[in-house]
């Protein structure tokens, strides 16, 4: 019984957000009234931290229960529309460094000193 309410608790906001999101009708229904589907999204969980915190007290399971499912409708947000270019401009590429960047006698000055030195034993 407990561990069909935890399941039934966690996994069911995830349900419903699949189901919005792949059922058309039910999709565009929560995207014309998105902010309305995601205060009663945000207040089925508020509601399901409620009872289960007072699990004890008369209903606190059941609420949570009922309200869980609903609890998917706060996954949605309102889309933000930046105007017809939504890409921000991009960076242009650094370009590439002219010629040799590495200093091929300090480097040979550096090896040759690291094989000199002599191995501790």
């Amino acid at each position: 019984m407990v561990a069909g309410t935890i399941a039934w608790i966690t996994c069911t906001p995830y349900g419903t957000g699949l189901l919005i999101g792949h059922w058309r009708p039910l999709n565009r229904a929560v995207a014309r009234f998105v902010i309305v589907s995601a205060l009663l999204g945000w207040s089925a969980l508020l509601v399901v931290v409620v009872g289960v915190l007072f699990k004890h007290q008369d209903g606190g399971v059941v609420a949570a229960l009922i309200a869980a499912p609903f609890v998917g409708l706060a996954f949605w947000l309102p889309a933000r529309d930046d105007g017809p270019n939504d890409d921000p401009p991009g960076r242009p590429d650094d370009p590439p460094p002219s010629g040799d960047t590495l200093d091929w006698n300090e480097f040979e000055r550096a090896r040759h000193d690291w094989e000199r030195e002599p191995e501790l034993v």
